[in-house]
C-alpha cells in the first residue's frame, strides 16, 4: 500500500466512524417520529423530554431510519426587542386656536427609518387621556397623516400607569408634526425620543398542569404541578371575573431541599372600568424557570379575593430542526446524564436555510430503550466488602509487624 492510499484511508476514518450505526446503549429513553422525504423538518420537544433529559438538553441524539446518527439544530425563539434611536430636534412648540398643543420634530438630512416615539410629559400632569394626531413631511410644508386617533394617558389613583408612547407605520420622513388635543389643560412636553422599534414575540408553548388551591389570611394560593421536571415557564395568563381590582401576584419555585420556596417573579394584574381610565392587564412575565412545580400567590389583603376562572402557563418552545429527511421512522434518544453536547454543522447552517413551509413532526409517547445499559459504579462501590477485608488485613499485618519488632527490643 503506497503512502497516498494510506493517507486516503486515514482521511476516511473519522467519517466512516461517524456514519456507522448509533450506539444507544447509554441512553435510557427514546421517542419515535415518522417522516416523509423533505428538505427540512421540525420536531417540537414535549414535557417528557424536559423531564428525562439534562438541563441543557445536551444529551439529545437523533438516529435515522437506517440507524445512523442524524444532525440537528436546537432552536429556541425568545422574545427580542430592538431599538435604534433616531436624533430629533423639537421646535415650533405652540398652541393652536382650537386649544391644542402642537410641535414639530426635525430628524435631519437622510433620516433613518423610524416607527416609534415617546413623549416626556412633566410629572405634575396626572390623570389625563389625550388624543394625538401624527403627520410626516419631507419639506415641512406638505403633510401626510401617519396616525390618527392615537392617545397618551396617565392614571394616578390606586396605582400609577403612564403611557406616553406612539407607534406608527415605518417611514423615513425628515419632519414629524404632533397635535395633542389637550383642551384647557395644556401638557408640558419637555422632550421627544424617536426610535426604530422592532419586537419579535418569540415562540411559546402552553404547558398543562394539575393544580391544588389553598389560601392564607391575605392571599389565595395555586400550586401548579406540570407532571415532569424542568418544564420551562416564563409567562402566566389569568382569566378573572369582575372588575375594578389591582392585585399583587408572586411566583415561586421549590428550593433544592423541596421544602422552602424561592421567588421567581412578581408583578400585578388589574382591571379598571372607570370614567378616568379603562383597561386591564391580566398576565405576568418573569425570567424563564425550569421546574416541575410552581406556586402562584395572589394577594387580596383586606379585600375580597377575586375569582380566578383559569390560569395558563407558557414557556419558550424548544424544537429540533433537521435537514434532508429520508422517509421512515426516526428515533430521538435522551436520558444520558454523562453525554456531552454534540457539534453539528447544521447549527451554523440553519440561519441560512429557508424558514417557510417546514413540516412539523409529532413525537410518540416515551419508550424505555431495550438496549440501555446502566453505567457501572466504581469497582470499590460494587465490592465494598473486599475493600474492608483488605483494610482489615493491612491493619492486622501492621499489628503483627509491630508486635514482632517489640519482642526483638
Amino acid at each position: 500500500m503506497n503512502a497516498l492510499n494510506l493517507v486516503w484511508l486515514l482521511s476516511l476514518g473519522p467519517a466512516w466512524a461517524w456514519a456507522g450505526p448509533f450506539d444507544s446503549s447509554a441512553w435510557q429513553w427514546r421517542k419515535t417520529f415518522p417522516a416523509q422525504a423533505a428538505p427540512q423538518a421540525r420536531v417540537p420537544l414535549d414535557e417528557e423530554i424536559f423531564g428525562g433529559s439534562r438541563d441543557d438538553l445536551a444529551d439529545l441524539r437523533v438516529s435515522g431510519p437506517d440507524g445512523t446518527e442524524t444532525p440537528y439544530a436546537l432552536e429556541v425563539e425568545r422574545e427580542e426587542v430592538r431599538d435604534v434611536r433616531v436624533k430629533a430636534r423639537l421646535y415650533n412648540l405652540s398652541r393652536t386656536p382650537r386649544r391644542q398643543t402642537r410641535f414639530e420634530l426635525d430628524l435631519g438630512d437622510n433620516a433613518a427609518p423610524h416607527n416609534y416615539l415617546e413623549l416626556e410629559i412633566a410629572p405634575e400632569h396626572r390623570n389625563f387621556r389625550v388624543m394625538v394626531r401624527l403627520e410626516g413631511s419631507r419639506d415641512a410644508r406638505s403633510w401626510a397623516v401617519l396616525k390618527e386617533g392615537g392617545s397618551i394617558l396617565d392614571f394616578s389613583e390606586s396605582f400609577r400607569l403612564r403611557y406616553c408612547e406612539l407607534d406608527y407605520p415605518e417611514s423615513d420622513f425628515r419632519y414629524l408634526r404632533l397635535t395633542l388635543s389637550d383642551g384647557e389643560s395644556p401638557l408640558k412636553v419637555s422632550a421627544v425620543t424617536v426610535r426604530r422599534h422592532s419586537r419579535s414575540p418569540g415562540l411559546e408553548t402552553e404547558h398543562p398542569f394539575n393544580v391544588a388551591k389553598s389560601s392564607t389570611a391575605v392571599s389565595a394560593v395555586w400550586d401548579l404541578d406540570f407532571g415532569q421536571d424542568r418544564v420551562p415557564v416564563r409567562r402566566l395568563a389569568f382569566q378573572a371575573r369582575g372588575g375594578d381590582f389591582k392585585r399583587r401576584v408572586s411566583v415561586s419555585i421549590p428550593a433544592a431541599d423541596g421544602k422552602a420556596w424561592i421567588a421567581a417573579g412578581e408583578n400585578a394584574i388589574y382591571r379598571y372600568r372607570t370614567p378616568k381610565f379603562s383597561g386591564e392587564s391580566l398576565e405576568i412575565k418573569f425570567p424563564e424557570v425550569r421546574a416541575r412545580r410552581l406556586r402562584v400567590e395572589i394577594f387580596h389583603y383586606n379585600d375580597m379575593p377575586i375569582v380566578i376562572e383559569a390560569i395558563r402557563a407558557y414557556g419558550y418552545s424548544r424544537r429540533l430542526r433537521l435537514k434532508d429527511m429520508s422517509p421512515g421512522i426516526y428515533t430521538l434518544h435522551y436520558g444520558n446524564p454523562g453525554a456531552t453536547a454534540p457539534r453539528y454543522d447544521l447549527a451554523e447552517l440553519a440561519g441560512y436555510l429557508e424558514d417557510r413551509n417546514i413540516q412539523e413532526l409529532r413525537l410518540s409517547a416515551r419508550q424505555s430503550n431495550p438496549r440501555y445499559t446502566a453505567p457501572r459504579r466504581p469497582w470499590s462501590e460494587e465490592h465494598p466488602w473486599l475493600l474492608w477485608t483488605a483494610l482489615c488485613a493491612a491493619v492486622a499485618l501492621l499489628a503483627s509487624l509491630s508486635l514482632r519488632q517489640w519482642r526483638q527490643v
